[in-house]
C-alpha cells in the first residue's frame, strides 16, 4: 500500500512540474502563425475571433471559406489564405502566386500589360474599356481581329499579328510581304527609247525605260 501511495504522489508531482514549465527547454515557434499549435512544442499560437476558424496554415479565416486559386501556382489564395501549391527546386513564388526562376530579372520589352515571358511578373494593366491580348497589348474589349487582305504585320483593329514573311521578304505598311530591296545599287529614270513600238503608249511624253546603273555619272546631271 505504501508503495502505491508513493507512486501516486510522484505522478502528481511530475504533472505539476510539467504544467509549471520547469524542466522544459522547448521554445514555441509560431512565426507568422495566428492560431493552432506551433510545430515545435505543440503549444497554442493563439485563438481566432468569432466568425473565423483556424485553417491548415494556422491562419484565422472566415468560416465556410471557399478557396480560390484562379491563375495561381503557389502561395496563399486571396480568399481563405490557404496554399495554392509549392514551387519546384530553383524557383520561388512571387507576389502574384507564380513560380519564377530565383533572382529573376523582369523583361517587359514591347509589352504594355500581362506577364513578362521571363519572370511572369506584371508588365502593367490596361485602362477601362481595354483588355490585354495575347501579345501583351492593350486593345478595345471584345476586339475581333481583322486581317482581310493582309499577309503580315498587326491588324488595324486589335493590333494582333496577321502572319509573318519569309526570310527574304519584309512586311510593308499594307500588310503585304514584298522582296527586300537591294540597296547596293541605284535605280534612276532617264529619257530614251529603244527600237520598236509600244502598244498603247503608257507615257504621253514618249517611251521611257529604267536603266540599272552601278555608278553616278556626273556628266548626265
Amino acid at each position: 500500500m505504501k508503495s502505491l501511495h508513493f507512486s501516486s504522489v510522484l505522478a502528481v508531482f511530475l504533472l505539476l512540474l510539467v504544467q509549471s514549465g520547469c524542466g522544459s527547454d522547448c521554445e514555441p515557434a509560431c512565426g507568422i502563425m495566428e492560431c493552432g499549435p506551433d510545430p515545435v512544442c505543440g503549444e497554442s499560437c493563439g485563438t481566432c475571433p468569432d466568425g473565423k476558424t483556424c485553417n491548415s496554415n494556422r491562419q484565422c479565416v472566415t468560416e465556410w471559406c471557399v478557396q480560390d486559386c484562379s491563375g495561381q501556382e503557389c502561395g496563399p489564395d486571396p480568399v481563405c489564405g490557404e496554399s495554392c501549391g509549392t514551387c519546384t527546386a530553383g524557383k520561388t513564388c512571387n507576389s502574384e502566386g507564380q513560380c519564377v526562376v530565383e533572382e529573376c530579372e523582369q523583361d517587359c520589352s514591347g509589352l504594355e500589360c500581362g506577364p513578362d515571358p521571363v519572370c511572369a511578373k506584371s508588365c502593367g494593366t490596361c485602362t477601362d474599356g481595354k483588355t490585354c491580348n495575347s501579345n501583351g497589348q492593350c486593345v478595345v474589349e471584345r476586339c475581333f481581329k481583322y486581317c482581310l487582305g493582309r499577309e503580315c504585320g498587326p491588324d488595324p483593329v486589335c493590333e494582333e499579328s496577321c502572319g509573318t514573311c519569309g526570310t527574304d521578304e519584309i512586311c510593308d505598311t499594307d500588310g503585304k510581304c514584298i522582296s527586300k530591296v537591294d540597296t547596293s545599287v541605284e535605280w534612276v529614270r532617264i529619257e530614251g527609247g529603244i527600237a520598236g513600238s509600244y502598244q498603247g503608249s503608257w507615257c504621253s511624253g514618249g517611251p521611257e525605260r529604267l536603266v540599272r546603273v552601278y555608278e553616278r555619272m556626273s556628266e548626265m546631271q
